[in-house]
């Protein structure tokens, strides 16, 4: 990491420490300072942004607001650097050139699926028809990655199957490329499963993987929940 990007960092960690003595006021002057220095870039995004944060109506201003108020700081905050900073500031550069040079898309996000394997087996899911033997091993993975960030992608997502069923790579991945993001799209239809699947995260290895663990999703609750109950069959 450069003196540059060193400072850039500095100075993120700086503001979020700012937003979290007033959420509610210093979110906007967080804003208004990342409009000045953003050099007319990201205009669409910085526009969305600021609706989210000062629209009530908007669906993810009350989401924010909980990465401040009931989320653990150091997840909140590697979570900015990791999106911010290495995925926005060091990657979009990168891609931009590497896009001109190449004269092709090069990915803001890779998405990639661990395994196969599923407890379910959900109607019109691509998961379904291809059963539960494939995979991509730890090294496949690990490469993927380290090509990724070669082109200045940071952000990987995880899909399946059920991407949980790899927990111990997914930890590995986690812990040696620490500098990334990592989404994972999971499933929980039932109370038995939920169980099953928070118990993991009760490691102490796993918590402290600020990178990963918070950002599970697990909105395919809801779908599986206004699904007709013979559509959301396990194995």
């Amino acid at each position: 990491m450069n003196a540059t990007t060193t400072l850039k960092k500095f100075g993120l960690e700086q503001a979020f420490r700012y937003i979290y003595k007033d959420p509610e006021k210093n979110m906007l002057k967080i804003m208004d300072w990342v409009d000045k220095f953003a050099d007319g870039g990201f205009v669409s995004q910085r526009k969305t942004i600021r609706e989210i944060i000062t629209d009530p109506q908007h669906p993810y201003y009350s989401y924010v607001r909980r990465l401040f108020t009931d989320v653990d700081p150091n997840v909140t905050r590697t979570l900015a650097v990791n999106f911010f900073i290495n995925a926005g500031l060091i990657g979009w550069p990168k891609e931009e050139s590497l896009r001109k040079e190449y004269n092709c898309n090069i990915p803001w996000a890779i998405l990639l699926d661990p395994t196969s394997a599923c407890n379910l087996h959900c109607t019109g899911c691509w998961a379904a028809e291809y059963g539960n033997k494939l995979n991509l091993s730890y090294d496949e993975i690990d490469d993927i990655i380290c090509q990724g960030k070669e082109l200045g992608v940071y952000l990987y997502i995880y899909t399946g199957g059920e991407p949980l069923v790899r927990k111990k790579d997914l930890i590995r991945l986690c812990e040696k490329h620490s500098d990334c993001v990592f989404l994972c799209f999971t499933n929980i239809p039932h109370g038995e499963i939920l169980v099953s699947m928070i118990n993991p995260f009760m490691d102490i290895d796993f918590y402290t993987l600020y990178s990963f663990m918070h950002y599970i999703s697990i909105f395919t609750i809801f779908i599986n929940m206004h699904l007709p109950y013979p559509l959301r069959k396990t194995f």
